[in-house]
């Protein structure tokens, strides 16, 4: 089995989300919404898979859905799993990561650690469905793992949970994890200065109309 990642020119997806709807759906479109906005030096916009936002293009091409989900497979460039117990029996995660492996190899699979484990080393391979776990230890290679264990995650706040999710993007885009974080700061920066800058326009003209209605009453 190939380990190697095979490239993509210009990927629809920047990330294709395999996930069990029943555990992390809440938590896959949370996250799916902050990796598309976080900002690093290579882009500015991040597109990712999500079956339920993003497979109705999909179903237009390939009517049948396996299909359609391979579609937009071969449009992206890295698999994002949320690994969980529920995931790792889960017919359908199956087939995405399988289908993943066979398409693109392991080298471009991160995973986010979903469900609660106390060991890492001992727990975190039965949180795999079983084409991941024989490829990994076939392959012997160390996974890419993010903590969003739920007992990490009810320690953040939104900030937080959104510069932990930094290390996905850094991984994603190529970049290292100091200039998505410096990046994305700026872009918050500017994004505060200018709301202010706003809402001071519209209270100085709201001022301003009302003196100037209180003089025409005169």
């Amino acid at each position: 089995m190939s380990t190697n990642a095979t490239t993509i020119a210009q990927p629809q997806y920047a990330a294709f989300i395999s996930y069990n709807q029943s555990h992390d759906e809440k938590l896959a479109s949370l996250v799916r919404k902050h990796l598309q906005v976080i900002k690093s030096p290579l882009r500015k916009v991040r597109s990712v898979f999500r079956d339920k936002t993003d497979i109705k293009q999909h179903l237009e091409r390939h009517p049948e859905l396996a299909e359609a989900l391979k579609g937009a497979m071969r449009e992206s460039a890295f698999l994002i799993l949320f690994a969980s117990r529920k995931a790792a029996v889960s017919n359908w995660v199956e087939f995405e990561v399988a289908t993943w492996i066979e398409l693109r190899g392991i080298d471009r699979i991160v995973i986010l650690v979903s469900d609660e484990i106390s060991d890492f080393g001992a727990e975190l391979f039965s949180l795999f469905p079983p084409s991941l776990k024989r490829a990994y230890t076939e392959g012997n290679i160390e996974p890419l793992c993010l903590d969003l264990r739920p007992s990490v995650r009810q320690r953040y706040g939104r900030a937080e949970f959104k510069d932990k999710l930094s290390s996905v993007v850094a991984a994603i885009d190529g970049v290292s994890l100091d200039s998505v974080v410096r990046r994305d700061v700026r872009f918050r920066r500017r994004k505060l200065f200018w709301g202010t800058l706003r809402t001071f326009i519209v209270f100085a003209l709201g001022v301003t109309v009302g003196v100037l209605a209180n003089r025409l009453v005169q």
